[in-house]
């Protein structure tokens, strides 16, 4: 993941392709400061200077309040997942707690690579182009009143978040009916994007991770991106389902947390919902030249009012048939 880059397509320039580094220098800058008390602090410090050009990644560590330790990762122009990320960061726990831990093998990405290419895409992609014929846009309108400050601002990726309430409900039904956490927020965006375009016929993007490769220690992530050459873009909203980033186990003394995340993405908004082990929480994620700050608000909270009918619903629905027999 840290090797990983995006780079321009010597095809098409504006498809990038990418690339994943054989060898990566690092430098590393032990600099006196003042204790770091804030997230803004952390992100608005920059003492790191290389002398070759541009990092690619980036990553500081501050002390911060009551003997915590604060890092920041910033990566450019790099694909990274939560669950790999996740893995990254139980690893440097894993080290941290223990200097003398063994972890397992790096998977070798060339192998992966050549999985990839050998794969018959233009059999998928003319599945979902067979599959997709016909289907209506579903496009969330853009706001009329934004909340881009002025023309000259460059736009920006903001995020609001709450925590779902009705997250017990929704866990033991899905355990009961057999559903997976994943159907049941796809169905509530499905609902959302209904109420919100006024149709009843909805899609948007997601990703798919977790179908294991024919390699060694890899497993593959795929995202699913349609779009139209004549008529535009069939969506231009994504949810994803991810598990929180956490990394706290009862036999290490060292774990992370989570404080907070900014993710550019292509949509205009993203539905994110995070699992944590005994809650879970949704992120709407929009760009502030599409949408303003209410707007996103109203998202939040007609997901989270919609994921509790729905939870009600299951419950009668598994009542009655309980009742049934």
């Amino acid at each position: 993941m840290l090797r990983s880059v995006l780079s321009p397509s010597p095809h098409d320039p504006m498809k990038p392709i990418q690339v994943v580094l054989k060898m990566v220098h690092g430098a590393v800058q032990i600099v006196n400061t003042p204790r770091i008390k804030t997230a803004a602090q952390l992100r608005d410090f920059r003492p790191v200077q290389c002398r070759d050009g541009r990092m690619l990644h980036h990553s500081t560590l501050a002390e911060g309040p009551d003997g915590q330790v604060w890092w920041l990762f910033e990566f450019d122009k790099a694909l990274i997942d939560a669950a790999s990320m996740t893995i990254l960061l139980q690893e440097v726990a894993a080290i941290s707690d223990s200097r003398s831990c063994l972890l397992d093998a790096a998977p070798c990405y060339s192998q992966y690579a050549s999985f990839v290419h050998n794969l018959p895409q233009d059999a998928e992609l003319a599945f979902w182009e067979q599959t997709l014929r016909g289907t209506p846009p579903c496009l969330l309108p853009k706001s009329p009143h934004p909340g881009l400050p002025s023309r000259s601002a460059t736009p920006r990726v903001h995020t609001v978040i709450k925590q779902i309430t009705s997250s017990g409900m929704l866990t033991a039904l899905c355990r009961a009916s057999g559903l997976t956490a994943t159907n049941v927020f796809q169905t509530i965006w499905g609902l959302v994007l209904a109420r919100s375009t006024g149709s009843m016929d909805v899609c948007f993007g997601t990703l798919k991770s977790c179908h294991d490769a024919a390699v060694p220690g890899i497993l593959e992530m795929k995202v699913i991106k349609t779009t139209r050459d004549i008529s535009g873009r069939l969506f231009n909203t994504c949810l994803t389902v991810q598990p929180a980033m956490i990394t706290a186990t009862d036999s290490q003394n060292v774990h992370f947390e989570l404080l907070e995340t900014h993710d550019l993405t292509e949509y205009n908004v993203v539905a994110a919902v995070i699992l944590f082990p005994s809650y879970y929480e949704l992120h709407i994620r929009y760009w502030d030249d599409f949408c303003s700050e209410p707007e996103a608000l109203q998202l939040l909270h007609e997901f989270c009012d919609t994921a509790t009918e729905v939870a009600r619903v299951l419950e009668a629905m598994s009542k009655q048939e309980n009742e049934s027999h």
